[in-house]
C-alpha cells in the first residue's frame, strides 16, 4: 500500500502509525508514504516507530504539486509493470491512498492524469484490481468535499473507463478507517472483475 499525503499533523502520524502496524503483521512489505510537498519517502514501513521517525524528519517545502506528484509515481508502477511483463512475473497490485486537505489549484488537472493511467490499463488488459487510487479528505471544509464529488462523477461513468478511483469525504482519520476504505475499494473491484469475466 503506497501512502502519499501532505499531511503532517499529529491526527495524520497517529493514524499512519497505527496503519503500520496493522499492515506489518499481515504484508511483509508494509506500507510507502510518499510526501506531495517533500521528496523523502519511507518504504516498507511496518512498524509505529519507523512511520514517527520518517515524519520526524521532515519539513515540507514548496508548493504541493497534486498532478506532477502522483503522475510521477504512476508511471513508476506503470513502467516497472510493462518491464515485468517480459519476465512474465507482474509487480504486486498497487493501493494508492491520497490524504487531502485540501483541493488541487489552478491547473492541476487530476482527472486528466487519472483518466490517463486508466486508458493505459485498459489497453493493455490488466485486472481491474492491479491498480486502485483512493482520494480520502482528512478536513472539514466544503470545497475539498465537492471537488471529491466532482471528480468521482467524472471519473466513474457508467460505460466509461475502468472504476479505478474511491473518494472519501471528510471525517476523523484512523488506521481502520483507512484499512476499511481500501478493502471496500478491492472488494467491489473483484466483484466486478468476476462478474465480467462470467459474462
Amino acid at each position: 500500500m503506497l501512502i502519499l499525503t501532505i499531511i503532517l499533523s499529529s491526527q495524520a502520524r497517529r493514524a499512519l502509525s497505527q496503519l503500520a502496524d496493522l499492515a506489518g503483521q499481515y504484508d511483509e512489505s508494509g506500507i510507502d508514504i510518499y510526501f506531495f510537498n517533500n521528496r523523502c519517502w519511507g518504504g516498507d514501513l511496518k512498524d509505529a516507530t519507523s512511520v514517527k521517525q520518517l515524519f520526524s524528519s521532515l519539513e515540507p517545502w514548496g508548493k504541493t504539486p497534486f498532478r506532477g506528484r502522483i503522475r510521477e509515481l504512476l508511471e513508476n508502477y506503470v513502467e516497472d509493470m510493462q518491464t515485468a511483463g517480459f519476465t512474465g512475473r507482474p509487480p504486486k497490485p498497487l493501493i494508492v491512498v491520497i490524504l487531502m486537505n485540501e483541493p488541487p489549484t489552478g491547473d492541476d488537472n487530476l482527472a486528466g492524469v487519472i483518466r490517463h493511467y486508466a486508458k493505459l490499463m485498459d489497453e493493455r488488459n490488466h485486472p481491474l484490481t492491479q491498480l486502485g487510487i483512493h482520494l480520502v479528505q482528512v478536513d472539514s471544509f466544503r470545497i475539498t468535499k465537492k471537488y471529491l464529488q466532482a471528480l468521482d462523477e467524472d471519473l466513474n461513468k457508467p460505460g466509461d473507463l475502468r472504476d479505478m478511483l474511491d473518494t472519501t469525504p471528510g471525517g476523523d482519520l484512523t488506521a481502520e478507517k483507512m484499512l476499511k476504505i481500501v478493502l471496500d475499494g478491492v472488494k467491489r473491484r473483484v466483484d466486478k472483475q468476476e462478474k465480467n469475466g462470467s459474462g
